[in-house]
């Protein structure tokens, strides 16, 4: 149980760095 909260936290961060850099190359664009 603990292995999978861990996978779905780091999961999420990726997704919030994901939605960070998007913003970041949108605003380049």
């Amino acid at each position: 149980m603990p292995r999978t909260a861990g996978q779905r936290c780091t999961t999420t961060r990726r997704v919030i760095a994901h939605e960070s850099i998007h913003d970041a190359l949108v605003d380049r664009l």
